[in-house]
């Protein structure tokens, strides 16, 4: 209820009339009652386009027999899908393009381009379609990085009403096995590295901290690094090496 409001939310099928119907005996803060039922009808159209944002990193399952990204999407028939070559040095830069690529001045950082393809969508109109995008033929079912960007088709413009129900969305994709975890003070990082199908704690995982913070875990999985000072990047990043295999974790906290 929200002043003079009686507002109902719950999930909703397009192309329906729904009717609600609140009944005589409803009672407001003051004890009065409503005194006759009221029905009134709504009619749900159809679904907008949209296109579901991910995360800023995203893991793969590490227990998936493929390696695939899922994309949710409404009522688009095709997206393309660009994925990128990614190291973990390179975070800052995908971290400060995702922040600025709306402004049309800022261009797409020359990544070396893995694949470029349509991908196109299967399945009922007016419905949130998860669709895999297959990155085993970049990543060739092993350890790696790579970032992915993912546009609709056609493309609508930045200052288009639609734009930000279908924005461009990016994600840097991981495929690892390490569990990387970070608590903060206000100097230190405790990291914690546990195998991410067994829960159990690595050891002897390299470990990296924006502004030159380095160390290794224990037997625990442990390992304290000193925290960057806040007038280095605006986003610090963990990077965690055992073998072939890292993974990276963004670490929002400076020392102070």
């Amino acid at each position: 209820i929200s002043y003079n409001s009686l507002l109902s939310d719950g999930v909703t099928v397009a192309d329906t009339e729904y009717r609600i119907t609140v009944p005589a005996g409803f009672t407001d803060v003051y004890g009065q009652t409503l005194g006759a039922a009221e029905t009134v009808t709504v009619k749900i159209g159809a679904a907008l386009p949209s296109l579901v944002p991910f995360e800023s990193v995203t893991t793969l399952d590490p227990f998936a027999d493929e390696q695939q990204l899922s994309v949710l999407s409404t009522n688009h028939d095709e997206l393309r899908v660009r994925v990128f070559a990614a190291d973990p040095s390179q975070f800052g830069q995908f971290w400060q393009y995702q922040w600025e690529r709306d402004n049309p001045d800022t261009p797409l950082p020359g990544w070396q381009v893995l694949s470029d393809a349509t991908l196109t969508i299967d399945g009922d109109p007016n419905r949130t379609l998860d669709t895999p995008i297959d990155l085993s033929g970049v990543l060739g079912g092993t350890f790696g990085h790579v970032i992915v960007l993912v546009e609709p088709v056609p493309l609508p413009s930045p200052s288009s009403d639609e734009y930000w129900s279908n924005r461009p969305t990016i994600t840097w994709v991981q495929s690892t096995q390490l569990g990387v975890d970070a608590f903060t003070d206000s100097r230190n990082a405790t990291v914690w590295v546990t195998d991410l199908r067994t829960g159990a704690p690595v050891a002897d995982v390299d470990l990296s901290l924006t502004g030159g913070a380095t160390g290794t875990t224990s037997v625990d999985g442990l390992a304290t690094l000193r925290l960057p000072s806040s007038g280095g990047s605006d986003e610090s990043v963990l990077v965690a090496t055992a073998g072939d295999d890292s993974a990276l974790l963004p670490v929002q906290a400076f020392a102070s």
